[in-house]
């Protein structure tokens, strides 16, 4: 028994002499890290650029420590700057904690633009479903800046619901940048349900979304696109339109196309005579390099396959 009471008091004695100085250096520890994290959140509004950077680098390594304090800023309209503000949204954004989403929400319905469209981006770095409705909800907002940086951000969330939305976007938003990300982020949310946005997109005034649109139909294997994309391959105005159909048309690996690639060998754009080559080569397993006679007498010989 004396030994027991022995070793019970020992015991008692190292928790007083070690365990409790250990609790006291990791309380201070976390006060000196708290401490840090308040002066960085307070560099942010300094007017030096390289102070500002650092300090957001410095949070964004603390990482979820420094999630509380810059959520306080962000909630505080009234009484922080709105720069401040924003760059702690753009900080709570790269820190990826999902704890940040609701606060980040409410800021997509403020007056200040900035603040709008830097809440989009930091929501589809975290990447959190919560976000979309509201997300879908600003692809209506009246400045072109907000709109593409919210389909962007739905584009990297994922989440199918917004892909009628973003389908919406692609085919009807007046600024060409906006239509492009949007059926950019189509593709991501795996929107293969709007393929008729695509086959829509192949007629934009745009020669880079018209691209896409191409590329975007062959991956997805929208048979209703191919005889248009063939058609563009030989009409389409814009060099690199017709050189993203010279590809799209292998990725389709269908023989029926290969009159159209043979004619484009001849094209003037260097770009579409290599895709219209390589385009051949999958389709037929053969290589004839860039003679016409060649291709259109293989051609003679397995159309009827």
């Amino acid at each position: 028994m004396n030994r027991r009471i022995i070793a019970l008091g020992l015991a008692a004695i190292i928790s007083v002499v070690f365990l409790v100085p250990a609790y006291a250096i990791e309380k201070k520890f976390d006060y000196r890290t708290t401490e840090k994290i308040n002066k960085a959140v307070e560099r942010l509004s300094d007017k030096k650029v390289s102070v500002r950077r650092q300090a957001k680098k410095d949070l964004i390594k603390w990482g979820e420590a420094a999630v509380e304090p810059l959520l306080a800023v962000v909630k505080d309209w009234r009484g922080k700057d709105a720069d401040l503000r924003v760059l702690c949204v753009d900080t709570l954004g790269e820190i990826k904690d999902k704890r940040a989403v609701p606060v980040i929400i409410s800021v997509l319905e403020e007056k200040k633009m900035t603040m709008r469209y830097n809440a989009a981006r930091a929501l589809g770095k975290i990447g959190d479903n919560k976000a979309t409705p509201p997300l879908i909800k600003l692809l209506k907002d009246t400045e072109w800046e907000v709109r593409f940086f919210t389909a962007e951000a739905l584009g990297k969330i994922g989440d199918d619901r917004a892909a009628k939305p973003l389908a919406n976007v692609a085919l009807s938003d007046s600024q060409v940048k906006v239509r492009l990300v949007a059926i950019q982020a189509l593709d991501n949310v795996e929107g293969k349900s709007e393929y008729k946005a695509v086959i829509g997109a192949l007629s934009d005034n745009d020669p880079e979304i018209r691209s896409y649109a191409a590329e975007l139909s062959a991956s997805w294997n929208i048979e209703d696109s191919l005889p248009i994309i063939t058609g563009m391959l030989k009409d389409d105005r814009a060099n690199i339109t017709r050189a993203s159909c010279a590809h799209a048309l292998g990725v389709y690996n269908n023989i029926a196309t290969v009159p159209a690639l043979i004619e484009a060998l001849g094209d003037d754009y260097k770009d579409v005579r290599i895709y219209a080559l390589e385009s051949l080569k999958k389709i037929s397993g053969q290589s004839y390099g860039f003679n016409k006679d060649k291709w259109n007498h293989w051609f003679e010989l397995n159309k009827a396959k």
